[in-house]
Order: structure tokens, then C-alpha cells, then sequence
């Protein structure tokens, strides 16, 4: 076991190791629902019927659970539609987006419909928002142009933040602007229970509620008074705290539970959304049902000075990492640890560092080796976050790699079994997101090959209309059979190996395809290279 010295008290984690092939490892569990009880003279009997059905239902789930340990228990996929509003001009006076996420819990499909429900209840409402803007703004904005005046707003994004056998958490953003100087940006936390589907609250995770708030409470405003924070907030912040530490304003995470504070509620409009983490292993009265099992992670403020044993000799490193403005308005990375300065180490492997984050994270991706790793990420050219890992062996600072995804949504598979998981962006068929597995390997941080990675649609939707007809072969192989799919159908795009390869499911009778992707965009359509924006809509392609 790895000896971590922290700042604060250090949770610890006996976990098995296991390779790239057992990466997607997870627990499987069965609906627990509502069960029936047949019919009963008095209503006592029928309460004790229901009973005993409910603890069969719940034994037959952890059985299920437990000879199911093979399958991915949680897939997310997501749906999207952009549906702008013109005025008669042609000038669009309300911008529309929403994309929300769709839920599939493996042998639980009482739990997937219930959160699925829940998210599709939103989008309803979301939609009548939008009638009701879209008739102010054409009442407003009826004969404006839009490069004289900001068109009215109405966004919905929704981002994973924990995803495994316990629990299902989101961070759902909204933006909205209808007239006025700006718009405004709120974020809230929306948290289901695997087993139930059931959203939760705070009474639903803590074993004593009001405690178990105490403490988070002592925690947060112990964070204000540090430097991280206290000079953003309104000096009368405490009077206001209570706002934030409330249910639909948090979600768990892999670092702890996360309690957000929207614009104005403790702060300025300029000082941004701001939020407080509460680490796992300061949870006092967390019930050992949403305890988190995954590896180590803990992220700090630029220019803070975080005490961590970072190559497990047992003695506390001393870091601290803060990028200096230069004069051009670019940045210099600022990296110590115990006095000594590595600032040169991004710069000397080419990581681009000119809009950096604000935090920089400490975590643990193999639990098998001695090592903590450190994640820093900057925002580069067009805003494409990338994340450097770093690696300090007691002498020196080692540079693993980096991975084209924000630090705040990569997770570590929660075995341990050194599997770090990103999104990134598909260089063939169309500029999406898909799913990728990294480990380290003799010291570098290294994509693990899978045949096909799943796409991740954000910006997107999976189902795709057929133009024309569409050719595709029956395996990943040119010299496979090629089918013929009718124009005017849909196909559902599933995976792809972002080399040449897209896997389809054909609509019409749910087989599985493969697209041949020659170069880049073009795909093989009978011996002719063709666009894929030609064939497919809708499709994303950057410029």
C-alpha cells in the first residue's frame, strides 16, 4: 500500500490490479422496484407480502450484480438539437441548444427509464422556455439585425462528473440571455442512484442530515478564509453561505462532493461560478453506499502550496505550481517542488501553455506503483483544453504525455487498475468526441488500443439520415461483403478506431456496419472516396 502524507487526513485504497483489457470492469445490479404484493385480506398481510418480495428482488439483485461483474453497468450516450429562432429578416434573434444525456444501466431498466424520465421531463420544460422567449424576442427583435444587437439565449449542457456502480452525477449548465447588458450562467448538480434510478438529496446520502451539513459547513467556510477564495467573495459571505449548501447545487465527483455557488449568491458577477469540494475522506456520515471507491484525486488552486508525498518515499513534497502573465498577455509556467524549479519541463516537450486553468490536480491513476501524478491543464488555440501529466521520482520531474481533454472530466477507472479515461476528438468522419483509455507504459502515458472506442456525443446526435445510398462492409475489412443501406433511412453511429473505421447500426433491421474511411472525411463508397457531409446528416465537421 502507497504511504500518502497529506495536508489533511488521507483516505486509502485497497484495490485489485488489473490491465487495459479489464479497464471497462464494473458491477452490475438489478432493478430494485416497487414490487406488487398479491392480494391480502387485511392490509398488514399485504405490507408484509410487499416486504418480503422487496428483500427477494433486492437478493436477485445482488446475485445478478454479482455474475455480471464482466459487463460496463453505466453507458452514457447524448442527444442534441439546435433549433435557432429567425426573425423575418433571416436574422436569428434566439439562439437554442440543448443536449442532455441518456442512461442505460445494464439489467436495470427500471432504474434507466426512472433517470431517463427525470432528464427528459427537463428538456419538455426547457422547451416550453424557449416558445415563451421566442415570443418576446420576436416582439423585441423583430426588425433588428443581429450584428446590431445580441440575440436572446437559451442553452442546456449537461457534463458527467461521477459515473460508476453507485451513483449517476451530472452538472447541468444553462445559459440564458433576453436582452440587457449580458447573459447569465447558472450550473446545477443532478445525482441518481443506480439501483433505484431515484434522484437524490442530501437526506439520502447522509446518515444524519443535519450533521452531516454541519460538517460540510465547517469545511466550505474554512475554505472562504483561505487565499484561494477570500478575495473573490462579497465580506459578508457567511450571511449567504446557506444559499449554496443546499440540494440541486452539488454533485459528487471523484474528489468529493461539490457544492456550486452561482453568480451573485456569495460573489461578483465578474468572479465566475466558484465552487467548493469537499474531499471524500472529510465526509463525516456519508453513508458506505455513495463512498467512492476510485483512485486518489485532489485538485489545488494556482500559486497554492500543496504538501503530498508525490513518489510514495513516505516523507511530504512540497509543490506548487502558478503561471506568469508575460507581456504579450501569454503565460509562463511556474512549477517548484522542495524549492526546486521545473519550469522548464512543459516548455521542453512542446505542451502549448498559453490559457491556463485554474487548478491544477494531484492524482493517483495505478495504485500498483509509487507514484502520484501531476495534471495541469491550459485552454490552447480555439479553447481545445489539453492536460499534461507530470511525474517527480525524488530527483527529477519525468513528462508522461497529455491528453486532449479538460482535467475536470478525465477519471480514473474505479479498481485502480491504472486505466485513465478522456474524450477526445475524432480526426476522421466528423469532429465528435470519443472515448479513450490511457495507462502508463514504461514511463509514458499511452493510448490502450482497443479495436473501437465508443463515440461520445455532446455536440451531437447519434442517429444519422442517409442522403444517398449508403455502401458499407459487414466487417473491419475491405475484403468483407459490401451491403448496400437505402438513402432516406437512418443509420446510429456507435464507434469508431478514429483511423479508418466507423461502426454503424442500420436502422431498418438493427445490424451492425462499418464505414471505410479513406482519407480524412472521405469515405469508400463502392470503389468512390465521397464526403461524408454528402452522405450523413447531421454531421459536425470543424473548419
Amino acid at each position: 500500500m502507497k504511504r500518502r502524507l497529506l495536508t489533511m487526513t488521507l483516505m486509502a485504497f485497497l484495490l485489485g490490479v488489473a490491465g487495459c483489457e479489464n479497464a471497462d470492469t464494473a458491477k452490475t445490479t438489478e432493478s430494485v422496484t416497487d414490487v406488487a404484493s398479491e392480494e391480502a385480506t387485511t392490509e398488514a398481510v399485504a405490507e408484509d407480502v410487499s416486504e418480503q418480495e422487496e428483500a427477494s428482488t433486492q437478493e436477485t439483485a445482488k446475485e445478478e450484480k454479482d455474475s455480471n461483474a464482466d459487463e460496463e453497468l453505466v453507458k452514457v450516450t447524448f442527444t442534441g438539437k439546435n433549433d435557432d429562432v429567425y426573425n423575418d429578416l433571416g436574422n436569428m434573434i434566439v439562439y437554442v441548444y440543448y443536449t442532455r444525456p441518456v442512461v442505460e444501466i445494464a439489467g436495470n431498466e427500471a432504474a434507466s427509464t426512472a433517470i431517463n424520465q427525470e432528464l427528459e421531463d427537463d428538456e419538455a420544460a426547457f422547451d416550453m422556455n424557449c416558445e415563451t422567449l421566442a415570443a418576446e424576442a420576436k416582439q423585441m427583435l423583430a426588425d433588428e439585425m443581429t450584428e446590431d444587437v445580441s440575440p436572446y439565449a437559451n442553452e442546456v449542457r449537461f457534463s458527467e462528473k461521477r459515473i460508476d456502480d453507485k451513483v449517476v452525477c451530472f452538472e447541468r449548465y444553462n445559459y440564458t440571455h433576453n436582452g440587457g447588458a449580458h447573459g447569465n450562467t447558472f450550473y446545477f448538480g443532478w445525482n441518481f442512484d443506480v439501483e433505484t434510478g431515484k434522484r437524490l438529496t442530501i437526506s439520502d446520502i447522509a446518515e444524519d442530515e443535519e450533521a452531516f451539513m454541519a460538517n460540510v459547513k465547517d469545511y466550505v467556510l474554512a475554505l472562504c478564509e483561505s487565499d484561494a477564495y477570500n478575495s473573490r467573495l462579497f465580506p459578508e459571505y457567511q450571511d449567504y453561505i446557506d444559499y449554496v449548501l443546499q440540494d440541486d447545487l452539488w454533485y459528487f465527483d471523484q474528489e468529493g462532493i461539490t457544492f456550486i455557488a452561482n453568480i451573485y449568491e456569495i460573489a461578483a458577477y465578474a468572479e465566475g461560478t466558484i465552487r467548493f469540494t469537499v474531499p471524500y475522506n472529510e465526509l463525516e456520515g456519508l453513508k458506505p453506499e455513495y463512498a467512492y471507491d476510485g483512485g486518489f484525486q485532489k485538485s489545488y488552486a494556482l500559486g497554492e502550496t500543496a504538501q503530498i508525498d508525490l513518489n510514495g518515499d513516505g516523507t511530504a513534497d512540497e509543490i506548487t505550481f502558478d503561471a506568469e502573465e508575460t507581456s504579450d498577455y501569454m503565460y509562463v509556467a511556474k512549477l517548484t517542488i522542495n524549492g526546486a524549479d521545473y519550469s522548464n519541463v512543459l516548455e521542453d516537450n512542446n505542451f502549448y501553455f498559453a490559457y491556463p486553468y485554474e487548478k491544477f490536480v494531484v492524482m493517483d491513476i495505478d495504485e500498483s506503483d509509487e507514484y502520484l501524478e501531476i495534471a495541469i491543464q491550459d485552454y490552447g488555440m480555439s479553447d481545445d483544453p489539453a492536460t499534461a501529466f507530470l511525474r517527480y521520482d525524488g530527483s527529477q520531474v519525468l513528462y508522461l504525455g497529455e491528453v486532449y481533454d479538460r482535467v475536470s472530466d478525465l477519471y480514473i477507472t474505479s479498481n485502480g487498475d491504472g486505466i485513465l479515461h478522456a474524450r477526445e476528438r475524432m480526426h476522421i468522419f466528423e469532429t465528435v468526441n470519443r472515448k479513450v483509455k490511457y495507462n502508463i507504459v514504461d514511463g509514458k502515458l499511452t493510448q490502450c488500443m482497443d479495436e473501437l472506442y465508443p463515440i461520445a456525443y455532446v455536440d451531437a446526435s447519434r442517429e444519422k439520415g442517409l442522403l444517398q445510398d449508403l455502401y458499407v462492409f459487414t466487417d473491419m475489412s475491405t475484403s468483407s461483403d459490401v451491403v448496400k443501406l437505402d438513402k432516406e433511412t437512418e443509420v446510429i453511429v456507435l464507434a469508431t478506431d478514429n483511423a479508418e473505421w466507423v461502426q454503424v447500426q442500420y436502422v431498418e433491421d438493427g445490424k451492425i456496419y462499418y464505414v471505410h474511411v479513406v482519407n480524412h472525411y472521405l469515405i469508400d463508397m463502392n470503389g468512390l472516396e465521397v464526403d461524408s457531409r454528402e452522405v450523413f446528416t447531421p454531421i459536425i465537421q470543424a473548419g
